[in-house]
């Protein structure tokens, strides 16, 4: 085998592979990337040419944060001959009432002023009396029938299957749902557990800290976070760089901390990372549940990585939760997971409170949703002309 590749599998030279891993003397020369962006980041950058907006724009814009399931979600107003066109983008409304409490409780007055994005931008809109509305409508094809879970439901049903399991607990999740991400915290730090995250993930965390400093780490909640070493032996600079300071800090977990103690944590360890489930013993991966707390497929490519991944649980004999498989079809059961998008009841409302001349359905198929309600003002033309 290795005189076919002309290749030796050799000790790794770098202190942050495994030990139990081998290298290649093989590899591919990379030259340097250049990539173009548009602003000039600390200390400059070549090859960048930098546009001032106002000088290819007339009118006015403006720039409103929403609430969604990503940090800097935002929505767009923009003047054009003296009226004004409101891009929605992807939001959803922030929490009931009812559901304040336990944001102040679990997330704190800072995080909860972030979920009321969406209710400040509609204020705020709706004083420009819009002409044209272009607005998602992801959720409405569910109706009234939808079931709008709340970040609330997702952590008492978390907290409620974590509290009763006794071996590993693998979460599917997107880390940059900072939401998400300190629900399976808390649930992980009320049952004596340590959430677990891969080094990508931990960085994006750092980085996100930085781009709002309302999601900043508090010393307890850094003290329960733990980050899994993967078998992989490349980083990207960013994971190079903080897996450095997590290796000084001893926060590293290896394979057989997680196989010793497998009721010890919370594996933020999905379908992207599935590999790393080779890591473990047939044993704790027959013992371990998966929560799905992710959106549900929506695109026959999302669907067949579904299919593959449920095969690979069943392989396993890995309890999965938030989706069952029955037979060929995996179903989405839904209780692990809020939605960032708008329910169809709170797109309603945000077209009513706007009260557009004229409505452009996006992100949907279902734009008879809209001419059921607005009548002509729906324009559902492929191509539009204002």
């Amino acid at each position: 085998w290795n005189s076919f590749f002309g290749a030796k599998r050799v000790e790794p030279n770098d202190a942050l592979v495994r030990k139990d891993l081998k290298a290649t003397t093989r590899g591919k020369k990379r030259g340097p990337i250049i990539r173009k962006i548009t602003f000039d980041p600390p200390g400059g950058v070549k090859d960048v040419q930098k546009v001032d907006l106002r000088d290819v724009w007339v009118g006015e814009i403006r720039l409103f944060r929403v609430y969604h399931s990503v940090l800097g979600a935002s929505a767009l107003a923009a003047e054009v001959d003296g009226w004004w066109v409101v891009y929605t983008g992807d939001f959803r409304l922030g929490p009931k009432e009812e559901e304040k409490s336990f944001w102040l409780e679990n997330l704190g007055q800072k995080r909860l002023s972030l979920s009321l994005n969406t209710e400040r931008f509609l204020e705020q809109a709706k004083k420009l009396h819009p002409m044209v509305l272009i607005i998602e409508g992801t959720r409405v094809s569910r109706g009234e029938n939808d079931k709008d879970t709340t970040e609330e439901d997702v952590f008492e049903n978390a907290f409620s299957v974590v509290s009763k399991h006794k071996g590993l607990v693998l979460v599917d999740f997107p880390v940059r749902h900072m939401e998400r991400l300190f629900t399976f915290l808390k649930v992980a730090m009320m049952n004596s557990r340590k959430l677990l995250l891969m080094p990508k993930d931990y960085a994006y965390l750092t980085m996100l800290q930085v781009v709002e400093p309302a999601w900043m780490l508090s010393q307890k909640e850094k003290e329960n976070i733990m980050v899994y070493h993967p078998g992989k032996l490349t980083y990207t600079r960013l994971e190079k760089d903080i897996m450095q300071v997590l290796m000084d800090e001893g926060k590293i977990v290896e394979p057989e901390d997680v196989a010793s103690s497998p009721d010890s944590f919370l594996f933020s360890c999905g379908y992207w990372d599935a590999s790393h489930y080779l890591d473990l013993p047939e044993k704790v991966l027959k013992e371990s549940i998966y929560i799905h707390s992710s959106s549900e497929a929506y695109t026959e490519e999302q669907e067949i990585d579904v299919k593959r991944f449920a095969h690979w649980l069943r392989f396993f004999s890995i309890k999965p939760l938030g989706i069952e498989l029955s037979g060929d079809e995996p179903t989405f059961t839904g209780e692990f997971h809020a939605s960032g998008h708008a329910s169809a009841r709170d797109i309603e409302r945000a077209v009513n409170e706007l009260d557009p001349e004229v409505i452009v359905p996006v992100h949907t198929l279902w734009k008879d949703w809209f001419v059921k309600r607005w009548g002509q003002k729906v324009r559902t033309e492929r191509v539009i002309e204002l």
